[in-house]
């Protein structure tokens, strides 16, 4: 079971939100234990727990779901993603656009060396006659 280091109030309550729990001993801060399952809405949501005499914390009855937060977390994960791949499509879009000028210039480079070579296939048919 971990222990956390908070600052209770009188009432054994945290209204203090600015002194969140660590887990390192410091002065004016008293240890509690966590039970395994309760570390994640602890951590998170402390100020809402209540200190009892034995040393642990009282979870009140309207925590909100984790669920949510797990929910959020992976709204916000694919978010990422999402403006990664615009930058990337953006990259692609940017490559393709230098791709299609490229092409251009060889089409451009090739009817000129058309040109070119019919005019040499012209002239050299001349001279042998």
């Amino acid at each position: 079971m971990p222990t956390y280091y908070v600052k209770p109030d009188s009432k054994n309550e945290f209204p203090d939100k600015s002194v969140s729990p660590v887990l390192e001993q410091s002065d004016g801060l008293r240890a509690v234990n966590v039970t395994l399952t309760s570390v994640q809405y602890f951590t998170r949501y402390w100020w809402m727990y209540r200190l009892m005499d034995n040393g642990r914390v009282e979870a009140p009855g309207n925590l909100p779901s984790l669920d949510i937060d797990y929910l959020t977390g992976l709204i916000d994960k694919q978010s990422e993603t999402i403006e990664n791949l615009k930058d990337i499509a953006a990259q692609l879009g940017g490559a393709q656009a230098t791709a299609a000028v490229d092409l251009d210039s060889v089409k451009t480079a090739a009817s000129e060396l058309g040109g070119q070579f019919a005019e040499f296939m012209v002239a050299n048919a001349t001279n042998k006659e």
